[in-house]
């Protein structure tokens, strides 16, 4: 295997380039590969629920382990002995990538929680043993998506009539959008301060804790709906409060100021997408609402979570490299299409409802593939043109 800097990066997103079309085709690689061999498979595997898990667990994770578990190193030795963990941790997860297309999808579940819980001991030992008490919100983290996935497996495993598998994943996204609230909020307003001399930003420590709370807060009563009956106007309270605490943040830092430089104003665009998938689903929640709760949820895991991807992992592997922190034609392609596939996923949808009574399948389809058109151009100008620096070793140590 070639020296990879970042091989999350490169492979998560060649990954999801492929995942989309596929759930949006008829072809079923499961049900070909049960009628082709005769295993049985039972429950059967849905391809909505394989897209739901596979975009949380195949994609965004796979980014997340990129970006987290990638650290710098000092010395050859250890250079070389994080470099094999990497590459165990690579091979575990092509491996479960290929099982959840297999009938063995409990083996596949099985090797993900083990994945997650191999990613969670360095932070456990150094919480305990050097007492980095940061470590503690990255072992949570991970906590939490461990205890999702076993929900979505049983729940997988054993169908009930008020527990989706999809309900799990969808509060799987609310997390990830609590993790880029809190990472958000320290390196976007640092980033714009550095780079436009804006020494004028508003920033409160007890607002970005509200949003944080109701980011959580939004996950949380999305999954003890499936328990118990919360009224509707909580359920469109918490959601709307969401928005405007994150709204109110992103007023502060002043993102206007980062117009003129991609680098920033992908990152202040993604988390506007935040703000806006928080809005949505407020709006779904409301009486008679006709805007649909996936839309809400795909404009948060689009443009906001795969928009802030997209900003942070060209940023991040320009300064692994060592090159200069510039962009060219590629990230504005890049950055352009990643938005335009959120804005087909969700806001056109949304226009379509407006303006039709009832929203014709066809129509909805066309906006599916459109968006997917967008999400392939951007990740695979991206796989194309990162290539020749995620493929080579890191030039500072």
């Amino acid at each position: 295997m070639p020296p990879f800097l970042r091989p999350f990066y490169f492979l998560g997103s060649l990954f999801a380039i492929w995942a989309v079309p596929y759930w949006l085709s008829p072809f079923d690689i499961t049900h070909w590969f049960v009628f082709t061999t005769g295993l049985p498979m039972s429950p059967p595997f849905p391809k909505a629920l394989w897209h739901a898990h596979e975009m949380v667990y195949g994609y965004i994770w796979a980014i997340i382990i990129g970006f987290l578990f990638t650290p710098a190193h000092t010395s050859l030795h250890a250079k070389t002995a994080a470099s094999q963990l990497l590459r165990r941790r690579l091979w575990r997860w092509l491996i479960i990538r290929l099982l959840y297309l297999s009938p063995w999808v409990d083996v596949a579940f099985a090797l993900e929680i083990l994945l997650l819980t191999n990613l969670a001991q360095p932070s456990l030992k150094k919480l305990l043993q050097a007492r980095i008490w940061r470590q503690g919100y990255i072992l949570g983290l991970i906590s939490l998506f461990i205890v999702i996935d076993l929900g979505c497996w049983l729940s997988w495993r054993i169908p009930l009539n008020t527990l989706s598998p999809l309900i799990f994943l969808d509060s799987a996204l609310f997390v990830i959008a609590s993790l880029i609230s809190v990472m958000g909020g320290r390196m976007i307003p640092a980033f714009t301060a550095n780079a436009t001399a804006s020494l004028r930003q508003w920033r409160w420590a007890w607002l970005d804790r509200i949003a944080i709370f109701f980011t959580l807060m939004c996950g949380l009563l999305h999954l003890c709906h499936a328990f118990i009956a919360i009224p509707g106007l909580i359920r469109f309270m918490v959601p709307l409060a969401t928005a405007l605490a994150h709204g109110l943040r992103w007023l502060g830092w002043r993102p206007w100021t980062s117009r003129h430089q991609p680098l920033l104003w992908i990152l202040h665009l993604s988390y506007l997408w935040i703000i806006i998938g928080f809005a949505l689903l407020a709006g779904a929640h409301m009486p008679h609402g006709t805007i649909p709760l996936s839309i809400a949820l795909h404009a948060i895991a689009v443009g906001g979570i795969s928009g802030m991807i997209m900003g942070m992992m060209t940023r991040t592997s320009m300064a692994y490299t060592g090159s200069p922190l510039r962009t060219g034609r590629a990230e504005w392609f890049i950055y352009l299409g990643i938005q335009a596939a959120a804005g087909s996923r969700a806001i056109l949808p949304v226009a379509l409802y407006a303006y039709l009574p009832i929203l014709e399948p066809r129509y909805y389809t066309h906006c599916l593939w459109l968006s997917a058109s967008f999400w392939i151009s951007s990740l695979g100008i991206f796989c194309f043109a990162y290539w020749p620096q995620l493929s080579h070793p890191q030039k500072h140590y």
